[in-house]
């Protein structure tokens, strides 16, 4: 009855955590402590078949599920914050500030499920231990998109918006060089905005952003920024074959500019 009180009083705690996404407060209580937790209850109560294991289980269950919900609701709340509020900068920043948190704090969690793992962690609790961290894998995943969005609005927003309305014209049988904000001079403003010294220079000051931010995520801020490149290049290939109009770099340039750093 004790531990069961215990684990409510953590749930209720879990529950009234506050995000607050007008500065960044690092990694919340929750995520630090969960690895220890089940690395101390489980050095007690081991692999037994008794009452206590159920118990023991049972709380892990119900604290995960409220560590994650808690995260990803945060995630949701961001979204839905900039869609009703998007010319907002304010929103913007505190979406931005959301998404560095949340990836704050599943880098926590996860480098203490892991380690445990790698540790302590006897085979029987494995396959548990396994799930909590495919959780938070996943979810990690979801965040890093939405960042890694979120920042490649820097150096190429209005491409990126331009070739997103391209894509939505096509895909409802429309033709862009007929709508009068995707014709052939709207193009070559786009184009013209994004050549090649000012791509070169907005990569690296997104680098300097991304580095103060989580430097290990620049590899996949790489991949990203040559997978909206092929996206483009085919989109200009399909809709604006006959203008003849294309981007002043390429492929190799843009790699080449990101390896830079």
């Amino acid at each position: 009855m004790i531990f069961q009180n215990f684990i409510s009083e953590q749930a209720r705690a879990i529950e009234a955590t506050k995000f607050v996404t007008k500065k960044r407060v690092g990694a919340l209580p929750y995520a630090r402590v969960f690895p220890k937790f089940i690395a101390h209850i489980e050095e007690l109560v081991g692999n037994s078949s008794s009452e206590a294991r159920t118990i023991v289980d049972r709380a892990y269950g119900r604290i995960s599920r409220l560590i994650f919900d808690s995260l990803d609701s945060q995630l949701r709340e961001a979204e839905r914050n900039v869609t009703k509020h998007s010319d907002d900068k304010d929103a913007l920043k505190e979406q931005l500030n959301t998404h560095v948190m949340l990836l704050e704090n599943l880098f926590v969690l996860l480098n203490g499920l892991q380690l445990f793992r790698a540790g302590a962690a006897k085979p029987y609790f494995t396959p548990t231990l396994d799930q909590y961290i495919e959780q938070a894998q996943t979810l990690q995943r979801k965040v890093a998109t939405a960042y890694n969005r979120d920042m490649l609005k820097r150096p190429m927003g209005r491409m990126l918006d331009f070739f997103d309305a391209v894509d939505r014209a096509l895909a409802s049988n429309g033709n862009p060089l007929n709508l009068p904000n995707l014709n052939k001079s709207q193009l070559k403003k786009v184009v013209q905005t994004h050549n090649s010294s000012g791509m070169r220079e907005n990569l690296k000051q997104l680098y300097k952003r991304v580095e103060k931010h989580f430097p290990i995520v620049w590899k996949a801020m790489t991949e990203d920024i040559i997978s909206n490149y092929q996206r483009i290049v085919t989109l200009l290939a399909r809709a604006y074959k006959s203008t003849n109009i294309t981007l002043e770099f390429t492929q190799a340039d843009l790699k080449r500019w990101c390896d830079e750093h």
